[in-house]
């Protein structure tokens, strides 16, 4: 059973919560990085919990900020700023328009979210 989250209603709250990668690109099978995050996802069961954080911050009047990863088809990240044996070789993360880098159905953005770009 999922435990009760709530956020005490406030007005001009100043509270947000902040939604990292969470795209089909790493939270689905399917998804390239997915076998680097699967293990924990399960064991933490992530991927049921932060709906309801979500929901709960929307309900009490926070923010909900998404940051994904957006890439240009035959962009890469840089061998300096990742291990050129890991992400920075590999082709074609997150290209913009494609279900890799759509947000996972669980946490789809709502109107009120803002998402940084």
């Amino acid at each position: 059973m999922m435990p009760s989250v709530k956020f005490a209603p406030r007005s001009g709250s100043n509270s947000a919560v902040v939604v990292v990668d969470f795209q089909n690109e790493f939270v689905r099978a399917e998804g390239k990085l997915n076998g680097d995050v699967a293990e924990m996802m399960k064991l933490t069961g992530m991927l049921h919990k932060v709906p309801h954080v979500i929901n709960a911050a929307r309900e009490g009047g926070a923010l909900v900020i998404h940051s994904p990863v957006l890439m240009k088809f035959g962009e890469k990240f840089n061998d300096e700023d990742w291990d050129p044996d890991a992400y920075g070789a590999m082709d074609n993360l997150f290209v913009e328009g494609t279900w890799n880098s759509e947000f996972a159905d669980e946490v789809k953005p709502s109107e009120s979210d803002i998402i940084v770009k």
